[in-house]
């Protein structure tokens, strides 16, 4: 049996009132917004909104910009987009693990109440959120979902405080004959800008006012002094390309992005482009992220769209679905990445990268395509050769279902070429055709339907019983799952139950005396169970109160006069058995340093019991 240290996540089930944090055991919805036909193109269904200030966990009030579209009963997303800084050293990052940052945290939660820029929720958040840098997104609860052919649901695009995500549970089937699509909805590109320097630029950071093109948006980009302009990448954010128009960088995902091209030949073709933005690292069941926008072309002419640089692409937003079947042999699911636009004379911008799909059903996936993958990096089609737009990285697609017989295509978007290059080649940009496979984002496929737990249900210890101070929790639960146990609403440890569906956890450390409250949630691939009911105990020390005993009526021996106890018991159940004439209440044991356990009488004395037991220095039942 595995154990596991006490979770993050469920650190917030802690504590001093009786209201518990509440993690996700909202399933597939409850069906409160009935059935939904989609015959409309851009259809979009998710209000959002800024969270205006920080949410600590253990809060149940959610501060923030504009409270309209939202109603007591509904299903909320609270999803921190940005992180939270120090920023990064821009340059070519390395992979940038999302757990050591607040970055693509998010969880779900339920209004009580809907009031002028406050939201009330029926239960505390489990994690943390910080401001500005994260939304409330309103998830509609569907019974079941229809995309007819020609309708989409799209994701309103990131505009730097919301959107982007496009989000519902359907407790039935989900049957998809268009579109469902976060194309371009993530990261912002690069915009891109005129300068008026002919070129020489060579700094990572270059700055606007002396060449440096816009990088695109990443999870760093709004931590307050981070670097907006040059050809360094910042985290998932690429590079703008410096002067003389060089080409922006692709964005960052599941795979990173693509380089940008050099600059014209009469700056010295130099290797100034923007550098792809880097990969994140996470797991696609904790948590959600936009694809990294691309960076700007840099250039100085202004003129109409064609003749001078193009912008970045924009990332990839985010899709998440629950529902018992999803089925749409003809209908696609993509958050692909914006492609950048053909540049003139003046470099062109990087394509967005993938961004993120989660589909999780009971039954089945059964789809023609699920695509987050990177926008194309802008072409040059000038008459002479300036920087092509580097390719955005591929995103990051879960599949859970029963049966999947859907693809999932994470690609990284190609380079654009320069039509006065040689062979009309990539001038410098990234990835081609022969290296697109080293820039692929992460497809995470689930064989098994999706499960919630039940509730734990206890075997050990029984209600109201006398323990040890370091007992073992002994319950079933679903076979594989995680169990979490709480003890007087802390956690006290986790599990993984095993697949006979029992499970054990026993305290590090021994109990303070007194009564105690135990508890257990179950956990499986990021979704939980119900609490289990409440166990009531005592751990008592004193050896005149204390029974010793087992199936026969009595509790368990407890505390350090358990102890006491239990050595002075050793010392004659060893003497007599020397005798081989045991006395009254106390046997003759089986192994060495065992008892009989028996109930103490009210003399003090021992009564014959049922079965025998260790105790050791911990007052630490077997």
């Amino acid at each position: 049996m595995r154990c596991f240290g006490p979770f993050m996540s469920l650190g917030l089930f802690l504590a001093s009132s009786s209201a518990m944090a509440e993690p996700d055991i909202f399933g597939l919805g409850n069906g409160q917004h009935g059935v939904l036909r989609v015959q409309e193109q851009g259809t979009v269904l998710n209000t959002a909104t800024a969270l205006a200030e920080k949410a600590l966990a253990g809060s149940k009030t959610l501060t923030v910009a504009d409270a309209s579209g939202f109603a007591a009963g509904e299903l909320v997303l609270v999803l921190q987009v940005q992180a939270e800084g120090p920023a990064p050293e821009a340059g070519v990052p390395l992979p940038i693990e999302l757990g050591s940052t607040g970055a693509g945290r998010w969880e779900l939660a339920r209004l009580e109440t809907a009031e002028p820029g406050l939201l009330s929720l029926t239960a505390p958040l489990v994690f943390s959120f910080s401001a500005p840098g994260s939304q409330v997104v309103r998830v509609p609860e569907y019974t079941s979902v229809l995309v007819l052919p020609g309708g989409s649901l799209v994701a309103a695009p990131w505009n730097g405080t919301r959107g982007g995500v496009l989000a519902f549970l359907a407790t039935d089937a989900v049957l998809n004959q268009g579109l469902i699509s976060a194309d371009g909805a993530g990261f912002q590109g690069g915009v891109f800008s005129t300068s008026t320097r002919g070129g020489g630029c060579t700094e990572i950071n270059e700055s606007a006012a002396t060449g440096g093109a816009n990088k695109g948006q990443g999870i760093f980009s709004a931590v307050p002094g981070a670097p907006t302009h040059g050809y360094g990448a910042l985290a998932n954010g690429a590079g703008g390309g410096n002067c003389e128009d060089g080409g922006g960088g692709g964005g960052g995902h599941g795979g990173a992005g693509g380089q940008g091209g050099y600059t014209e030949p009469a700056d010295g073709s130099r290797d100034v482009g923007g550098r792809g933005g880097g990969v994140l690292r996470y797991s696609p069941l904790s948590r959600l992220m936009f694809g990294g926008g691309g960076g700007a072309g840099a250039g100085s002419a202004a003129g109409p769209a064609g003749s001078g640089g193009t912008s970045g692409g924009a990332g990839g937003g985010i899709i998440y679905i629950r529902a018992r079947d999803f089925q749409g042999s003809q209908g696609r699911v993509t958050a692909n990445g914006q492609s950048a636009a053909v540049a003139g004379n003046d470099g062109a911008g990087g394509g967005g990268a993938g961004g993120h799909i989660t589909v999780r059903v009971e039954d089945r996936i059964d789809c023609s395509t699920v695509e987050a993958k990177g926008g194309d990096g802008g072409d040059s089609s000038d008459a002479k050769a300036h920087g092509p737009g580097g390719g955005g990285g591929g995103g990051v697609v879960l599949l859970q279902g029963e049966t999947l017989t859907c693809a999932a295509a994470v690609a990284a978007g190609l380079a654009g070429i320069a039509e006065a290059a040689p062979a009309q080649g990539s001038y410098g940009a990234t990835p081609t055709a022969e290296t697109q496979s080293e820039h692929q984002g992460s497809a995470t496929p689930l064989n098994e339907g999706l499960a919630i737990p039940g509730a734990p249900v206890w075997v050990l210890p029984a209600q109201g019983e006398k323990i040890v101070p370091r007992p073992r929790f002994e319950g079933t639960a679903l076979p594989g799952s995680k169990v979490h146990v709480l003890l007087n609403g802390a956690l006290l440890g986790s599990v993984e139950a095993e697949a006979s569906g029992t499970f054990s956890l026993q305290p590090a450390q021994a109990l303070p005396e007194g009564p105690h409250e135990v508890r257990a949630v179950a956990e499986r691939l990021g979704l939980y169970s119900a609490l289990s009911e409440a166990r009531a105990f005592t751990v008592a020390f004193s050896p005149l109160a204390l029974e010793v005993g087992c199936g026969c009526g009595a509790a368990r021996a407890s505390g350090s006069g358990a102890f006491a106890l239990g050595l002075l018991l050793l010392v004659a159940a060893r003497r007599r058995a020397r005798r081989a004439a045991p006395e009254q209440g106390v046997l003759p044991s089986r192994s060495e340093g065992a008892i009989q356990r028996g109930a103490v009488d009210a003399t003090g004395g021992m009564r014959a019991s049922c079965r025998t037991s260790s105790l050791n220095g911990s007052g630490e039942a077997p």
